[in-house]
């Protein structure tokens, strides 16, 4: 589910009152919210607790509103457009910003950035006639290997909570609402929405604990401080099912505080799910199963915070084909990058480049011109094909022709996507079965016996009877021509699942949107294995990019946070060619480093948007020093992370003990801990003191910092607390942090407030502060702690 966030205040402006008091600026927004569902009929209020457009390809098309409830132009009230998302205006509108990934804007560990950048999201929303914006993602990063690890904030609920805290106000002064989601354990994607035609998902199991100091923390402060669920937090605004699939009951969902359900637009949606509040909801309300008055509720939660961020009385004037992107926000695009980088290794002052250095480089890789993974591919992400992107190349080889440095370029690879097409000569007895349903049920359409599995081919006479939905099975042998491990890619639109040899080995879904998705499998060159592939297309899909294509890529010996097709190997090889070496990741997450000891320096910039070149350069050069810092743990192998599964019921077994936590808890080395970042630059950090007193609610920690190296740079200060033994808590936890600039030479008193109330257990159903010593610790990483001091409470 998805939080539909709430601003502190507006500013009192006149309006003319008349017969219309809802519109009235100077009675409080709780008063013009009762006036104006006051003038709506029974057939209205019903209309505005489901979405009223059917999405354009599933909502991966192009798409002014991926959520619309229509308003009433007859008393003067907007219509509620949402749109997607936490990178930029998402759902494939073109002439927008396409900033970086929300994990390298967190990275950057700067309230203020998100601020502004959450202003700007705003602001390009409503330029696209949007005034809901569905962001930020503040699901705990529980697993590197989580998908939408790309769109998230970090692995800490502490850091998590200030950064988004910090953009919903940004996106709620521009008139805006900030939705942050997903409520609330949402850690994953296998199985997140099930399989079709049933799309039976998991189930998330986590104790009461983990779930009040873990996952819910974020989205308490969201509610307390940016206004954003749940009664118990004095929650007045409305929740929203994730679409399609968040949206299962009519009677639970509205009675237990589901008020708005997306997209709607039909009976049936694309999925088969009905739709479950239109006539379903109005038949529960005439049994007495659901109260007339949970219904109101439901369009008064809707429509409060439309009042209070003054979205009713400043509608967005813009639609989706005006220009919403600026120079301004190409500007700041570029400062969030730079300031996202995290330098993880720079031996022997590899960096930062120049002509007393080099006098020649070699670029390799797809990223270094054309820039794929600039944004993520699907959701949330800026998907605009007249975009313009800044490539790395172009701006290095400038720069390096303007200082006397020979700058040159090879692809070397390919890049990401789906592997290549199996071919013919890997199967054998290969059979497709097809059925004019979506459930492999009932008289066989026809048999066919093609060469290999691609999407699109399929028997012509389907084609002058096309049915709105079909489904397939292949079966057959496919045989591995070495020994090894082999690389399945599954790409296309629908539901399918692919076994090998009676294993479960990848699953794509149609949430995928088209992206391809891969599994492994290990396999003994010459000797034949079952292979087994069902296929589903589902409801109204276009005809031009339905099916399936089997792709496969052998060889490789890593599985899970590796570099796909290759590349480890590559930068191995070209690292054993090289004097010196830099590697550039462009990665949504994690990743394990297998060259890590072959090479001299890492730089991860991961989705940097659209003005990579230009930051990108800026970093390399030393015009400015990386100041990024790592909001998530990078693991030396994949046994070091919490495994991702695909069972129906997810047991959150670890409990508290996420990120670095569990490193701590377990005494494992990270490859690099949380908070991790180098600078071009050193600091010098002293001097810890803590100030309390018994009726105060904050303890103060201040030290010194002083920059004592020879570049102007940034440092994060993190301050980390450990609980007394009683309390049960991890080894240290984050409750404070601070980004300070410093020139060289200059020093600055650093100063964090802690709340005594953060420092609370929950326990027997409450929160407890738990007495005796605790520790504070002062650090530039979770494992880099400079300064300790002991304080009893």
């Amino acid at each position: 589910m998805t939080l539909q966030a709430l601003l502190f205040a507006l500013p009192v402006v006149s309006a003319l009152a008349g017969d219309s008091p809802w519109l009235d600026k100077n009675l409080s927004p709780e008063d013009r919210l009762q006036a104006f569902i006051g003038q709506l009929n029974e057939s209205q209020i019903y209309a505005m607790v489901q979405g009223d457009t059917v999405l354009d390809d599933h909502g991966t098309g192009i798409n002014a509103c991926i959520g619309h409830i229509s308003g009433i132009d007859a008393l003067g009230i907007p219509s509620v457009c949402m749109g997607d998302g936490p990178a930029g205006v998402g759902n494939s509108l073109n002439d927008v910003t396409a900033f970086p990934a929300p994990i390298m804007i967190s990275s950057g560990w700067n309230t203020t950035s998100q601020y502004v950048f959450g202003k700007m999201l705003a602001d390009e929303h409503r330029m696209k006639g949007r005034n809901v914006v569905l962001s930020p993602t503040i699901n705990i990063l529980r697993s590197p290997l989580w998908a939408r690890a790309a769109e998230s904030l970090s692995e800490d609920p502490y850091l998590t909570a200030r950064l988004a805290v910090a953009q919903i106000e940004g996106i709620q002064s521009e008139h805006a609402l900030a939705c942050p989601k997903h409520f609330a354990i949402y850690n994953q994607d296998s199985n997140r929405f099930g399989v079709g035609p049933l799309y039976d998902a998991w189930d998330s199991v986590v104790d009461e604990r983990t779930m009040q100091e873990l996952y819910l923390p974020a989205f308490k402060a969201t509610v307390q401080e940016a206004k954003a669920a749940s009664n118990d937090w004095g929650f007045t605004g409305f929740v929203v099912a994730d679409w399609y699939f968040g949206h299962r009951s009519t009677i639970p969902a509205a009675n237990n505080g589901m008020d708005i359900s997306m997209p709607g637009g039909s009976l049936v949606d694309a999925f088969g799910f009905p739709a479950f509040y239109d006539d379903m909801l109005k038949e529960a309300v005439n049994s007495g199963s659901v109260k007339f008055s949970r219904v109101r509720d439901m369009v008064e939660r809707l429509w409060r915070p439309m009042f209070e961020v003054g979205a009713v009385d400043y509608p967005p004037e813009g639609n989706a084909t005006a220009m919403a992107r600026t120079q301004e926000h190409l500007d700041f695009a570029q400062e969030l990058a730079e300031d996202g980088m995290v330098l993880l290794k720079n031996e022997g002052q590899l960096l930062p480049l120049s002509k007393h250095k080099y006098k020649r480089i070699a670029m390799f890789g797809r990223g270094a011109t054309n820039q794929t993974h600039v944004t993520e591919e699907h959701g949330g992400f800026v998907l605009d094909n007249g975009m313009v992107t800044q490539a790395p190349f172009d701006h290095i080889k400038k720069r390096g022709d303007a200082e006397g440095i020979s700058v040159k370029y090879a692809e070397a690879h390919p890049g990401t996507g789906p592997y290549p097409t199996a071919p013919s000569s890997m199967f054998q007895d290969l059979k497709c079965t097809y059925w004019n349903n979506t459930d492999w049920s009932g008289k066989i359409n026809q048999t066919v016996y093609p060469q290999n599995i691609t999407s699109g081919k399929f028997p012509a006479n389907m084609f002058r009877s096309w049915p709105d939905v079909f489904s397939s099975k292949y079966e057959g042998k496919f045989l591995a021509n070495t020994t090894g491990l082999y690389h399945f890619s599954l790409y296309g639109q629908g539901d399918a699942v692919l076994r090998l040899n009676g294993q479960h080995v990848v699953t794509m879904t149609k949430q995928n949107f088209g992206n391809p998705v891969s599994g492994v499998i290990e396999l003994e060159a010459g000797k034949p294995v079952d292979l087994y592939l069902e296929y589903s297309m589902g409801y109204s899909l276009s005809t031009s990019n339905f099916g399936v294509t089997l792709g496969v890529d052998g060889g490789d010996s890593n599985i899970g946070l590796q570099l796909p097709s290759g590349q480890d190997e590559l930068i191995a090889k070209i690292a054993a060619a090289s004097s010196k070496m830099l590697v550039v990741l462009g990665t949504n997450s994690a990743i394990l480093m297998p060259w890590i000891d072959q090479v001299e320096g890492i730089l991860e910039m991961w989705y940097p948007g659209q003005q990579v070149g230009l930051a990108l350069e800026r970093v390399l050069y030393g015009d400015i020093s990386p100041n990024g810092k790592l909001p998530l743990t990078f693991p030396k192998t994949l046994e070091d992370t919490i495994q991702i599964t695909s069972d129906l019921e997810v047991n959150y077994d670890e409990g508290l003990y996420v990120g670095y936590k569990r490193f701590d808890k377990l005494n494992i080395d990270p490859l690099f801990p949380f908070g991790f970042g180098l600078t071009y630059t050193s600091f010098d950090l002293k001097h810890l003191r803590l100030k309390a007193s018994r009726c105060s609610s904050y303890i103060t920690a201040t030290a010194t910092l002083k920059n004592t190296g020879d570049y102007k740079a940034k440092q994060v200060v993190q301050l980390y607390v450990s609980y007394p033994e009683e309390a049960n808590e991890p080894p240290k936890l984050l409750k404070g942090f601070q980004k300070v600039e410093l020139d060289v030479g200059q020093t600055f008193e650093i100063s964090i407030e802690v709340k005594k109330d953060d420092l609370r257990v929950w326990e027997e159903g409450d929160w407890r502060l738990v007495k005796g010593k605790y520790e504070f610790m002062l650090g530039f990483s979770s494992r880099d702690i400079l300064e300790k001091k002991d304080i009893h409470l």
